[in-house]
C-alpha cells in the first residue's frame, strides 16, 4: 500500500514556536527573556531619546577590560550564544531592529556576563565617495547634497550608517560586507 502523506496534515504536526520555547532549558529562556528586554529599551532609546542618553546607557553598562577574566574557549562560545539569540529574538519582535539595536543589545549582554567586547559604528565607503555602492537592507540611508568647486551644480550623495558588535578577535554581530563600511568610532 503506497499511501502519499497530505502536505497540509504534515504542516499541521509542526510544533508551534510557544510549545518549543517552554520545552527549552530554562537557562535558554532567561536568555532570550534578557535579550528580548535589551532589544526592547534600545530600540525605544535609539527611536525617541537623544543620541547622548544612547551613549550614557552603553557606557553605564560597560565592563572595564582589565577586570575581565575566563577561558578563551567559553568567552567565544557564550558570545557567539549570545549573538545568536539577539538575532533570533530581533526577528521576531514585531517592529524594525537595525544593526544599531542588535548591537547595542548584544554589548549591553555581553557586559553583564564580563566578557570584552567593542561596538563599532562606521558608514559606507561608497556614500563617502559618492558611488554607488551595494545597499544594506540593515540601514537607513541619509542623503545629502554636496557642490563640488569645479562643479557648481549638486551632487546628491547617500550616507549609509552601520553598527557591528566585535567580541575577542571576531565580529559577531553586524559583519556583513563589512568591506563596505568606514568605522568612525568605538564604544
Amino acid at each position: 500500500m503506497n499511501e502519499k502523506r497530505n502536505p497540509v496534515l504534515s504542516k499541521s504536526r509542526r510544533v508551534p514556536l510557544v510549545v518549543r520555547f517552554i520545552q527549552k532549558p530554562f537557562s535558554y529562556q532567561l536568555l532570550v527573556a534578557e535579550a528580548l528586554f535589551w532589544i526592547s529599551i534600545m530600540w525605544a532609546v535609539i527611536r525617541f531619546l537623544p543620541f547622548r542618553v544612547f551613549l550614557r546607557v552603553i557606557k553605564k553598562h560597560s565592563v572595564d577590560n582589565a577586570s575581565v577574566s575566563g577561558d578563551r574557549i567559553d568567552t567565544d562560545l557564550i558570545s557567539k550564544k549570545v549573538a545568536r539569540t539577539v538575532v533570533s529574538v530581533s526577528r521576531r519582535v514585531p517592529w524594525d531592529c537595525k544593526c544599531l539595536v542588535k548591537a547595542s543589545a548584544g554589548k549591553i549582554m555581553l557586559n553583564k556576563r564580563c566578557i570584552s567586547n567593542v561596538m563599532c559604528l562606521g558608514v559606507s565607503k561608497s556614500g563617502m565617495m559618492g558611488t554607488s555602492g551595494n545597499r544594506s537592507q540593515e540601514t537607513e540611508a541619509v542623503h545629502f547634497e554636496q557642490v563640488e568647486v569645479n562643479n557648481p551644480k549638486p551632487v546628491k550623495r547617500e550616507m549609509r550608517p552601520h553598527a557591528w558588535l566585535i567580541a575577542g578577535d571576531e565580529v559577531i554581530l553586524g559583519g556583513e560586507k563589512l568591506d563596505d563600511y568606514v568605522e568612525v568610532s568605538r564604544f
